[in-house]
């Protein structure tokens, strides 16, 4: 099947990359979205990994999936 036009060109950011973030990506890729994430630690194919300034300047939508914890509170808001 072909992705559909609207997803295509669009970058979903994924900041945290664990058991749920990877099924986004999952549910999500035969849409045709591309995918980026920041994680320290997971790596996953067809996610490209970025540091969080990149992450913010080219994500389209952003998803959170980062746990809380004193590096992760207030990362995106105060």
């Amino acid at each position: 099947t072909r992705p559909l036009p609207a997803f295509r060109d669009t970058t979903v950011g994924l900041l945290g990359l664990g058991r749920i973030a990877q099924e986004v990506t999952r549910r999500l890729a035969p849409f045709g979205f591309r995918f980026i994430a920041t994680d320290p630690v997971a790596r996953v194919d067809g996610v490209r990994m970025v540091d969080l300034p990149t992450l913010l300047a080219e994500a389209d939508v952003l998803t959170l999936h980062a746990p809380a914890t004193p590096e992760t509170v207030g990362i995106i808001n105060a």
